[in-house]
């Protein structure tokens, strides 16, 4: 390949966003198409990594498309390059192993990097994070050589590092900074639920609190803690978010803030460019701001859109995201926007002491997002009744019976009677 190429559609990212980009556009168009990635791999499921970990499931489970996939579709796949400069003016991008690669259309769906823990002793063997499938790999060889594990971090991925160092028999201590678990989402008794679970399996947990320094001689050997504690450890995993922004879109004269800025269209202030997935903060039509989600499924549903409209069409995001994670016996699921605001109201149904138990936020007399414990059935409902903007302010008082069926609300009959108030 010469050292200058001309392409249709340069995306850049391999992950889930990228790739499903690149297919739906195969699907409209036969021109050439560029995947450039980081990554050494084809693309892989980084939601299966925790089950990969425990063993739950096999490494090859963990792929999703092969290098025959790529051939297949017409897809040009360039691994382990990444994006040094991006030119706006010029429609070219320059890439790490000296190529120029002009482009057409540009997406960006560069994907999340795990944020870095920078204190004294950052740099100790054993100290982990869950990103990649490397970093899931050599969480595996730790929890085979060790007993005793801290995990920094009290969100997904703290929690899913947690339930992997359990699984493994190892004694395990939790710090976050946060008073309680999502305290921005869930309220003191759903968040008692997961703490219970939690502390059933023997896992210390420090609210209030962050890592203060690691010790150790060449491998991490004890943590300390801003509050004096401190604990001795083979193996520390770090789950506290992720960056968006790669370093050389914020000198592309792209309008970026938390992400980069793009309209409902995921076009970007640049015409020919678009963002998909983690790097995208989407104008949310639902919100009437904007907004980034970083979960797999909305990454997916972005790369389509943002995919069909570099094709030539144009289609809106609208998806609601959803999120549920399971905490061994607990389930706890998140839908659409649990942003607390002045005007928000909270039905209740069910209570955390029955072990089920819904809070549903309304505002404007819809449904806008809702957190779940152990009611995970419900979430298709609720997504429902969210894009369709169902009004519920006569129903309230059997929305707050757990038996009542969310689905009613959305039968034809249900909403004719509803119409006539």
């Amino acid at each position: 390949m010469s050292k200058s190429s001309q392409v249709d559609f340069l995306i850049v990212g391999g992950g889930i966003a990228g790739t499903t980009a690149a297919e739906t556009i195969r699907a409209r168009s036969e021109r050439r198409i560029m995947i450039v990635t980081d990554d050494r791999h084809t693309l892989y499921s980084r939601v299966r990594l925790p089950d990969y970990i425990s063993g739950k499931i096999s490494r090859e489970k963990v792929f999703i498309k092969d290098e025959s996939w790529y051939l297949d579709k017409g897809i040009d796949l360039l691994r382990e390059v990444s994006v040094e400069a991006l030119s706006l003016k010029e429609q070219s991008a320059h890439l790490s192993n000296g190529m120029t690669i002009r482009y057409d259309k540009l997406l960006l769906a560069t994907g999340g990097f795990a944020r870095r823990l920078r204190c004294p002793g950052f740099e100790l063997d054993g100290i982990c994070y869950l990103r990649t499938i490397e970093d899931a790999e050599c969480i595996q060889q730790a929890i085979k050589s060790t007993k005793k594990a801290v995990v920094l971090g009290g969100g997904f991925i703290g929690l899913e590092l947690a339930r992997c160092f359990i699984q493994g028999g190892l004694e395990t201590v939790m710090v976050m900074m946060e008073p309680q678990f999502w305290p921005s989402a869930l309220d003191k008794e759903s968040a008692a639920m997961i703490e219970d679970t939690l502390r059933q399996k023997r896992v210390i947990i420090h609210y209030s609190d962050q890592m203060k320094e690691f010790w150790g001689n060449g491998h991490v050997q004890r943590v300390l803690l801003a509050s004096g504690k401190s604990y001795g450890c083979e193996v520390v995993g770090i789950g506290i978010g992720i960056d968006t922004l790669p370093p050389f879109i914020k000198t592309t004269g792209l309008q970026w803030k938390r992400g980069v800025l793009t309209d409902e269209c995921l076009r970007t202030s640049d015409f020919h460019v678009y963002a998909a997935g983690d790097v995208a903060e989407f104008y949310d039509q639902g919100n009437g701001r904007p907004n980034q989600i970083g979960n797999w499924s909305n990454a997916a549903e972005q790369g389509k859109i943002a995919g069909s409209n570099m094709a030539s069409e144009r289609n809106i995001f609208k998806s609601v995201t959803s999120y549920v994670i399971r905490v061994f016996g607990l389930s706890v699921g998140f839908v659409g926007d649990t942003t607390f605001m002045p005007d928000t109201q909270v039905i209740r149904r069910g209570s955390a002491t029955d072990e089920s138990y819904v809070r549903l936020f309304i505002r404007d007399g819809v449904i806008k997002g809702a957190t779940l414990i152990n009611q995970s059935h419900e979430i298709r409902s609720i997504v429902e009744l969210i894009k369709r903007e169902v009004k519920i302010e006569h129903y309230r008082s059997n929305l707050s019976d757990l038996e009542f069926d969310l689905e009613s609300l959305l039968s034809s009959n249900f909403q004719q009677g509803a119409s006539s108030y």
